[in-house]
């Protein structure tokens, strides 16, 4: 069988297609499946058999006649059997409605919407799908076998990969740090960051720290770097492969409800993540990590939590208690 797989974005979500995508070709030995999303992220698909990445320049198929050319294009350089939205928004509706047309099956991903409007409005109160598992479950519509993924990893770093890193990684206790999000509702406040980050340094003396972030990060960054001084390091300037082989090397990652998150925990690496208004039972909990290493103000002491299911929006209270009230002897206390 060939299978055609759309996921166009964000990097978070993308990366979290890796542990479905190699259970379902390890289940199904006959499956082929090309899968559609940005250049950018093909590190996370390496060494994965029987897989295809294409990365269309999206800004040459714009409107409905730019993706009626793009769903030409795929249908004849592709030849596959069934179509799987992973994604669902109007680009990939659009493309699915042609494919449909031309006599293909197309099965889409359920994303929960109403569990999760009810979550955030209090509702229920218990874990939802992860996304993970609503991947598997399109893949499942289309008649196909699924493993369970384990804990991993899933995103593989090759030993190639691995010369020239243009930071050092000294001996000692390597601490990966990513501080930002792209929400102020998921971003603990940065002098919380830099005293855990001297805390860290006391207890352990021997500590390097790693700022992991984008460009748009830079400001913070380096006012961390600079606050809290010695073996810090920031990578703006790596390319997301030598990012992925940096944090592969970590003992910790601490991180929010971010990207780099999700990329630690599916390099295998001990995360520790903090969250604010936004919660794990949303179905967004980094794959395979303990539970306990879940920083957050408990729901029976903060009832408005969670209050957003991505970040967005703004706090009800109007005091960000949810990001305020953990202290970094709460995430101290996790690093055991």
């Amino acid at each position: 069988m060939r299978l055609l797989v759309f996921r166009l974005s964000a990097m978070g979500d993308v990366a979290l297609t890796v542990p479905a995508l190699r259970a379902v070709l390890e289940a199904n030995p006959g499956l082929h499946i090309s899968f559609i999303t940005r250049n950018t992220f093909a590190p996370f698909f390496e060494d994965i058999p029987r897989f295809t990445l294409i990365s269309p320049d999206l800004s040459q198929y714009k409107g409905f006649t730019g993706l009626y050319r793009l769903f030409r294009k795929l249908r004849k350089e592709t030849d596959t059997d069934a179509v799987a939205d992973l994604h669902d928004v109007l680009r990939t509706k659009v493309l699915r409605c042609f494919f449909r047309f031309a006599g293909i099956p197309v099965y889409k991903i359920d994303k929960g919407r109403s569990e999760k409007r009810m979550l955030i409005k209090g509702k229920l109160f218990r874990p939802l799908k992860h996304s993970i598992e609503r991947y598997l479950d399109v893949f499942r519509q289309a008649g196909l076998r699924t493993l369970p993924p384990g804990p991993g990893p899933h995103i593989h770093v090759p030993e190639v990969w691995k010369s020239s890193l243009p930071v050092p990684t000294p001996e000692g206790l390597k601490v990966g740090i990513a501080p930002c999000s792209r929400h102020i509702l998921k971003t603990w406040p940065h002098d919380g960051m830099i005293r855990l980050m001297k805390m860290i340094r006391e207890e352990k003396k021997k500590v390097t720290f790693y700022l992991f972030g984008g460009p748009e990060d830079r400001e913070v960054l380096e006012k961390i770097a600079e606050a809290v001084g010695g073996n810090v390091y920031l990578n703006l300037s790596m390319s997301l492969r030598k990012q992925l082989v940096l944090m592969q090397q970590m003992h910790w990652v601490i991180s929010m409800d971010s990207a780099n998150m999700h990329l630690a925990a599916l390099l295998g690496v001990p995360v520790i993540s903090i969250w604010g208004a936004t919660h794990p039972y949303s179905g967004f909990a980094p794959w395979g990590a303990d539970e306990k290493w879940q920083v957050q103000i408990p729901k029976e002491e903060l009832p408005c939590r969670p209050c957003t299911v991505y970040g967005k929006g703004r706090c009800r209270r109007g005091d960000l208690a949810c990001l305020n009230r953990i202290t970094p002897e709460r995430i101290m206390a996790t690093m055991v």
